[in-house]
């Protein structure tokens, strides 16, 4: 009968170890940019900071554009998705969202203005 006790009165008594406190979700940025086209690659930027939004959080960003690792180079918008996967058990994955634009290149005008048309009368 002793044991009967023990062992009702050892219920609710875990010997687990408690459960870690919730992470938090840091703040992820995707500097969204325009840039004119040039033939050249380009991308974007990401940060994650934490929850009092100066102090880094170590991770690592996979950054994708219209679903493609490689940064895009011709002309168009790119939907950038960034995930991020935090080095830091304080802190949980997670996934911001951007945009890309490659714009063409306006033709710059050089020289003169056009000379003045001349009609035969004045001569």
């Amino acid at each position: 009968m002793k044991q009967f006790w023990k062992r009702l009165l050892s219920w609710g008594k875990s010997t687990a170890p408690s459960p870690a406190p919730l992470a938090l979700m840091p703040f992820v940025t995707v500097r969204s940019s325009s840039c004119i086209f040039d033939g050249a690659a380009h991308s974007v930027a990401a940060t994650a900071v934490g929850a009092d939004g100066m102090t880094p959080v170590g991770g690592i960003f996979r950054i994708l554009y219209n679903g493609s690792t490689e940064p895009p180079s011709a002309v168009g918008s790119y939907v950038v998705i960034a995930c991020f996967t935090s080095k830091d058990p304080d802190y949980v994955n997670t996934v911001a969202y951007g945009v890309l634009h490659i714009v063409k290149a306006r033709p710059i005008r050089s020289g003169s203005p056009a000379s003045p048309v001349v009609s035969a009368k004045q001569l």
